[in-house]
């Protein structure tokens, strides 16, 4: 199957707002809630450099997946990587969702913010994957 070059553009793109937009979600307001987390079974001084962690690797896939898009001369491997890491971030974001949506109803919010994250992260990460994979159509 063959993609122009315009559509593949937009794609693309569209995968690196989507991986800024989880970064800055992540990096504002559910990490001041998981530092806040005052239930027994918290354990926010472990919890919070793996989010930090997630919000730069989103920001470089972010990143590397925008500069992709205006250079289509890029090797597959510039768009398949940052693509396959968030989509298996977007499976760690879920499982930290569901662990925090057991914590009661100050961590909701952040649990369903949590589950946004992983939903955009999992769908960018599957279109960049498959946008990389298809060949270009010729003029």
């Amino acid at each position: 199957m063959s993609i122009t070059v315009a559509l593949r553009r937009h794609l693309l793109q569209s995968c690196a707002i989507a991986f800024v937009a989880v970064g800055v979600l992540i990096g504002l307001p559910i990490i001041h809630a998981v530092s806040a987390d005052l239930t027994p079974t918290a354990t926010p001084d472990r919890a919070v450099p793996v989010l930090w962690g997630i919000v730069l690797l989103n920001l470089l896939s972010g990143t590397m997946v925008w500069m992709a898009a205006r250079r289509p001369a890029w090797a597959k491997s510039a768009i398949m990587l940052p693509g396959l890491a968030c989509l298996l971030f977007g499976i760690a974001l879920s499982d930290a969702g569901i662990a925090y949506y057991g914590e009661g109803a100050a961590m909701r919010a952040a649990a369903i913010l949590l589950f946004i994250c992983s939903a955009a992260n999992v769908i960018g990460g599957a279109i960049a994957i498959a946008t990389a994979s298809m060949r270009q159509a010729t003029a």
